[in-house]
């Protein structure tokens, strides 16, 4: 099942208005981290991420995190 970024979009965007400011980030990165289990193609992420700077934030922490989990996992041997 694919989600639609328009739809992600309007969800965070409607949601994002009921969350403390202090908050946003922090629901920002966990709906980033949650959408990593979802079938969205790097383009529909990419778009998704760039639509909001709390969106952006969290994708790039998060890109930075898979990224030196990968790093870690090529050396642990």
């Amino acid at each position: 099942m694919s989600i639609e970024v328009d739809a992600l979009l309007e969800s965070w965007t409607i949601c994002k208005e009921y969350i403390n400011i202090k908050d946003r980030q922090a629901a920002a990165d966990q709906l980033v981290a949650a959408l990593n289990d979802h079938t969205l193609t790097e383009q529909e992420f990419r778009e998704f991420a760039s639509s909001d700077s709390h969106l952006k934030r969290a994708a790039a922490d998060f890109l930075e995190d898979q990224e030196e989990n990968d790093f870690d996992d090529e050396y642990e041997d």
